[in-house]
């Protein structure tokens, strides 16, 4: 019996949460593996755009069928994707994919063909939703409609800010860590006798130790170290 990995996308996360389209999609590969006398020994769901071309899921689902020797078995052409060149590059790569849609199509050159045909109207009508969707935007905003919601718009902005915070907080933290393990170096420096920036700039440099920043050791560099290191004074030249 013939072994088959199922491909199911919906195209928000809210699609995937409430499962819209997705029983559908799963109704029609149980009854093409019926039909066929596939076993069907895998499922994977995916919630992304189908322009886009790094879907996890959808690698996941592929990676699995090539290493089963299974077929990838997709509810419509569009669910495995809108771009007409990802599905002539999974089409051209041989691994075998059906779909509930178009269970008439032979395989080979020329239902590679029809199938690359099929994918350029789907593009072509996502083309088409996506211009339409924009004109009717742009037409509201003249007449003062305005889009959005502002709750919504206010948390984003709050969480944005939170988030910005933890990462200054992170990189102080890492910058505090890199002063912290130079301080040693410097120190061993200036028990040699070698107290001005510019000294123990260049040692630094020469030992092949990069500032904080990652980059070559200069005396201004040198000095905003040392502010940050206590009870440390050093000859400013």
């Amino acid at each position: 019996m013939k072994q088959a990995i199922s491909y199911l996308r919906v195209s928000t996360d809210k699609q995937g949460i409430s499962g819209l389209g997705i029983e559908a999609q799963r109704h029609a590969v149980e009854q093409m593996c019926a039909q066929r006398g596939y076993r069907l020994i895998e499922e994977f769901v995916e919630a992304d755009s189908g322009r886009r071309n790094d879907r996890p899921q959808l690698q996941r689902a592929r990676a699995m069928a090539r290493a089963a020797g299974a077929v990838l078995v997709v509810a419509k052409l569009d669910r495995l994707a809108r771009d007409v060149d990802m599905i002539r590059s999974i089409m051209a790569s041989k691994e075998q994919v059906v779909f509930c849609d178009f269970p008439q199509i032979p395989d080979g050159p020329m239902g590679e063909m029809m199938i690359t045909l099929m994918a350029a109207f789907a593009e072509f009508e996502s083309n088409c939703i996506s211009k339409r969707t924009k004109d009717a935007m742009q037409a509201a905003k003249k007449r003062g409609q305005k889009f959005g919601n502002p709750e919504a718009l206010a948390r984003w902005r709050r969480g944005r800010k939170i988030d910005v915070s933890r990462a200054n907080e992170a990189r102080q933290a890492i910058a505090q860590q890199k002063i912290n393990d130079v301080e040693p170096v410097i120190q061993d420096l200036r028990m040699k006798g070698i107290t001005t920036l510019r000294g123990i700039a260049s040692m630094l440099n020469f030992k092949g130790i990069k500032s904080p920043s990652g980059r070559d050791w200069k005396a201004e560099s040198v000095r905003r170290v040392l502010r940050a290191i206590p009870d440390v004074t050093t000859t400013m030249q």
